[in-house]
């Protein structure tokens, strides 16, 4: 979901991705680089930066996150908006655990927006479906009702949509999505964590 729509923003605006991976190996030094290297640049096309899982460096306090990783908090601060900024950017950054952030990375005027992808609603479900299915929307009511109570993904209803895209009735097909369902429970997915938040 968070790539998609990153992907598609870059897409309508004709802009290049660029990605920094925060890893445990990236320092203060690399990452002011990374940036100036950007402003720099005399492409004259517009930029999208994307930190992906920010969450995963300073997750519990501004200290620990400073004494277990390479770089510091402040100077990722002065790349969002210091000295180190690139001006005429569109900076996403990723997160699956936004509540433990630190205050100083959300507040107001450094990040301008917050988008959390969480499970698909009806009108998502619609669109979805209508696509996949274009001659059988007489049978969208039905099909809603039957999944309504459950949490499901897009990812997942695009799964099942598309192998059943050409069956004659997709309601005969409904074991099977909530066999997707079942397969993609968190808790049957343990070592793996679900995307939900994107920040820009």
């Amino acid at each position: 979901g968070k790539t998609s729509t990153i992907t598609a923003v870059a897409s309508h605006f004709d802009c290049d991705i660029y990605t920094i991976p925060i890893t445990k190996q990236l320092t203060d030094y690399g990452l002011i680089d990374a940036f100036s290297d950007m402003n720099d640049s005399d492409d004259p096309r517009k930029r999208i930066i994307v930190l992906e899982d920010i969450d995963c460096i300073f997750d519990t306090s501004r200290k620990e996150g400073d004494e277990h990783n390479m770089i510091t908090l402040q100077s990722l601060l002065n790349c969002l908006d210091g000295h180190t900024c690139v001006e005429g950017t569109l900076l996403f950054m990723t997160a699956n655990h936004p509540e433990k952030m630190d205050y100083a990375m959300v507040r107001s005027c450094r990040i301008d927006y917050k988008l959390q992808l969480d499970y698909a609603d009806e009108y998502q479900t619609r669109c979805i479906y209508e696509t996949f299915l274009p001659n059988q929307t007489n049978n969208f009511s039905k099909f809603y009702k039957t999944i309504r109570h459950k949490q499901f993904t897009t990812a997942m209803l695009q799964e099942f949509l598309f192998y059943n895209r050409l069956c004659d009735n997709i309601l005969d097909h409904m074991k099977q999505f909530m066999d997707i369902i079942d397969k993609n429970n968190p808790e049957e997915l343990s070592s793996e964590t679900k995307d939900k938040s994107l920040y820009m």
